[in-house]
């Protein structure tokens, strides 16, 4: 079924099912039977998947919108800002998708909402298309700043809510310290509203990220203190088993059903089944039917990198738990245990932790087994905090100590932090090796782990190959700006970096993703903030080599990052195939009087052109040759994109970079008029996120968006 789901949208459909059918003939070949069952889930998943697919709502981003919303739950409350959830009930064809506010100040009620509908990724660039993903299909369609409330209606809680508010409060007023109470009720709840960010980044930086998720290692927790309490007061065990059973759900209910909180549940309750049955436990077996019954329930979840971590962490811990024992069997019982929990849980979420957040914490493994060890006494201590009256209050002063060392000590940690960044295709070899010593360990041949290397390394050579003869360029989603991703032929060169936000949020963590470890050439058009104000984030975070710049930056502001960049006075060749072509006399004006720049490779052509106006473009039109790609001047400025220009550059295709519901109406209904006119393809980031070309060695183009729109 999980082939199934993964074939109907997440990889490409000629490739995957080649593997499925392979998969298919493997077990015909070992159990004839077998085939008929792969076939049926496997339909069943493909199905299910593109069922969901097409009920989800497909909102245009930028437009202004008008919803009702009801919200019970508070997301994140930061200085100055209250960040929270809300289900659409109006539109009635919007209904039950939730949207996430940010807003001065929050209640709990009915809102009636105006304002631009913006993306649930602020940034659509590579390195997010899992987190985007995983929002849409969770239905979060997007996001409203500061949306004008047209009504309120307040809601008076239930008992629910009053006593979630009620635990919240208590351990807030037990533990007093904020960060204490922060991080007992991320542990306990997986609540990390109140968690102060450089707490939350410590946490992950340190790669104990993962005691903020619930999952079975709390569920086993609260399991194991239930069935002590039980136990001692007499209970058979069967009945304490049942009891445990009833308060687990009771707890689900509590907390919130993530996930990963429902997969260790329902594996505890198909072991109480057997010992209701009298029949022997069977962890994998039970993590097996578990992630049938949920997938069936809702496919979407195989993209909740959630629901994929801790299936797949739980396989392999189950599967492998005791063969790694043995290799530390040097090392005391206990402490070979927590280590070896410890070395599986880092080496499974090693390349879903290399894919979503690029880097590798080498201090996880220390850190894993202080807080492993530890987990439960936190654990407890947040429980018995966040009950009312003198028992709440005993925890007060061993909570405080306990709580406030444990932030203190991975936040010192963070101070000498040990992180590994991992991009491009060095992801895939980090990945890789990963997946051999898991191989390794699970056959215990050493020639099975040389094979995966081997075979490792011979992929890694072919795409070296083929990159190393195509030309890429990313149109990346900056908002409101301009910056364009160049590879050629082994280089790197950035045309632009947006502003300083998207500089800091958006540029720097998608060249990370990409391996870019040096910009051999930074082009900068002009001096306008949305086109350099990203320049201090780009140059603390990575090594620029050559800078070229026209006369006007020499008087900005940012020309003390680079003071030795050159003045392009004519043309200057910036990489292979590369040409910076210099304002033309007698422009005025910093849009006028931008840096051009082209980009050729195999017969194909790509214009970058700033923000140049109807002046400009007629100055260069003797000197411009057609271009297949465009980058329309000036966001899409109706003062921009004449007929004359496109009539000389002839492209084919056109991009316009500008943000999502932007104050100047960028871009223009009249320039996409003349666009379409001229029979030009037209692709928006605003729309579609980051848009790559990619030039092939026979002479050819192919254009790809972030939203594949």
């Amino acid at each position: 079924m999980t082939a199934g789901i993964l074939c109907a949208d997440l990889f490409p459909r000629v490739a995957f099912t080649g593997l499925a059918l392979a998969a298919g003939i493997c077990m015909f070949r070992r159990a004839p039977r077998l085939l008929i069952v792969f076939a049926c889930f496997f339909c069943l998943g493909f199905a299910l998947t593109v069922l969901r697919f097409n009920m989800l709502p497909k909102p245009v981003y930028g437009e202004e919108i008008t919803v009702t919303v009801a919200s019970r739950r508070l997301t994140k409350q930061g200085d100055g800002y209250c960040a929270w959830q809300g289900t659409i009930i109006e539109p009635r064809q919007l209904a039950g998708a939730t949207v996430q506010v940010y807003a001065d100040t929050y209640r709990p009620g009915t809102y009636t909402l105006s304002g631009p509908l913006l993306p649930p990724v602020e940034y659509r660039n590579p390195g997010q298309g899992w987190h985007y993903k995983r929002k849409i299909c969770a239905n979060e369609i997007g996001i409203l700043r500061w949306p004008r409330v047209i009504h309120f209606a307040g809601h008076v809680p239930g008992v629910l809510s009053r006593v979630r508010a009620s635990f919240r409060d208590n351990v807030q007023a037990n533990l007093g310290d904020r960060d204490s109470a922060a991080l007992a009720l991320a542990i306990v709840l997986g609540d990390r509203s109140l968690l102060p960010e450089s707490l939350g980044s410590a946490l992950y930086r340190t790669g104990v990220g993962h005691i903020m998720a619930l999952s079975g290692l709390h569920v086993s927790i609260l399991a194991g203190i239930i069935m002590t309490l039980l136990r001692i007061a007499g209970l058979p065990r069967p009945w304490a088993v049942a009891l445990c059973a009833v308060l687990l759900i009771l707890f689900v209910i509590f907390a919130g059903p993530s996930p990963s909180l429902l997969r260790a549940v329902l594996m505890y309750f198909y072991g109480a089944i057997a010992v209701f049955a009298g029949r022997e436990r069977q962890g994998l077996t039970a993590l097996l039917w578990t992630a049938a019954a949920m997938l069936l329930f809702n496919p979407l979840w195989l993209f909740d990198y959630a629901f994929v971590y801790s299936f797949w962490a739980t396989f392999i811990c189950l599967t492998l738990g005791d063969r790694l024992e043995k290799h530390l069997g040097f090392l005391p019982e206990k402490v070979a245990k927590i280590a070896s929990l410890s070395v599986l849980i880092q080496l499974t979420a090693l390349p879903l932790n290399v894919y979503l957040f690029g880097q590798v914490a080498l201090w996880s493994p220390l850190a894993n087994i202080v807080i492993i060890p530890l987990l439960p006494v936190l654990a407890g201590l947040a429980m018995l905090a966040g009950l009312p009256g003198p028992v709440g209050a005993a925890t007060a002063l061993p909570g405080k100590l306990l709580f406030k060392g444990t932030a203190e000590f991975f936040l010192l940690l963070n101070q000498f932090p040990l992180v590994l960044e991992v991009g491009g295709l060095h992801m895939l070899l980090l990945a890789g090796l990963s997946v051999s010593v898991l191989v390794w360990l699970r056959t215990g041949n050493r020639r099975y782990l040389v094979l995966c290397m081997a075979g490792l390394l011979a992929v890694y050579s072919l795409l070296c190959a083929v990159d190393s003869q195509v030309c890429r360029a990313w149109f990346l989603d900056v908002g409101q700006g301009d910056a364009i991703l160049i590879r050629q032929q082994g280089k790197w060169i950035l045309v632009d970096c947006g502003d300083a936000r998207a500089g800091e949020s958006a540029v720097v963590p998608t060249l990370k993703f990409l391996g870019v470890r040096q910009i051999d050439a930074l082009i900068i058009s002009h001096p306008h903030a949305d086109h350099c104000g990203g320049l201090e984030a780009l140059a603390a975070a990575i090594r620029v080599d050559k800078v070229f710049v026209n006369s006007c930056f020499v008087d900005s502001p940012w020309h003390e990052l680079f003071p030795r960049a050159e003045v392009v006075r004519t043309p200057r060749v910036a990489g292979p195939g590369i040409t910076v072509l210099p304002p033309v006399a007698g422009t005025a004006g910093l849009n006028d009087n931008s840096l051009l720049v082209s980009v050729r490779r195999n017969g194909i052509g790509i214009l970058c052109t700033g923000d140049i106006e109807e002046v400009g473009e007629l100055l260069h039109l003797s000197h411009l040759t057609p271009h297949s790609i465009l980058k329309v001047p000036h966001h899409g400025s109706d003062s921009s994109t004449s007929a004359r220009l496109l009539a000389q550059t002839q492209p084919r295709a056109a991009v316009v970079s500008c943000g999502p519901a932007n104050k100047f109406g960028f871009p223009k209904p009249a320039v996409l008029e003349r666009l379409e006119a001229h029979g030009i393809d037209i692709y928006r980031t605003d729309t579609a996120g980051c848009v790559q070309a990619i030039i092939w060695p026979w002479s050819e183009f192919t254009i790809h968006t972030f939203a594949g729109r």
